[in-house]
């Protein structure tokens, strides 16, 4: 149980208690006016995604999973795809493999010059 990947973060932990007392957390873009004074510095939404699993949190976990799966860009997809938290997470890997295919697959279209519908 004293394993160096069941640490958790101060800036993870805050985030968590924060969500169980007032139901939000500071995701990256998450808040759009000033935040109060207390308010939880920036989550990093793997490490955030990973401890709502491990505390059996699943509305903190869809959240975190939403802004992961929204937050996929071809500039990011790989460094998301091989974080070591990924690969715990299948749904994670899966749709970031989903989105890579995605890409290849429209690439490889519009470099043959076929037309390509959304």
């Amino acid at each position: 149980m004293d394993q160096p990947e069941d640490d958790i973060d101060f800036v993870t932990l805050h985030n968590i208690l924060y969500f169980i007392y007032i139901g939000c957390v500071n995701l990256p873009l998450s808040h759009t006016e000033s935040l109060p004074e207390g308010y939880p510095d920036e989550a990093d939404p793997f490490l955030l995604f990973r401890a709502a699993d491990k505390f059996l949190l699943p509305s903190l976990k869809e959240q975190c999973f939403f802004h992961l799966e929204h937050g996929v860009t071809v500039e990011n997809v790989a460094e998301m795809l091989f974080h070591p938290d990924c690969e715990l997470h299948t749904e994670l890997q899966q749709h970031y493999m989903d989105y890579v295919r995605y890409w290849y697959l429209l690439t490889k279209a519009r470099y043959k010059g076929e037309v390509v519908r959304g």
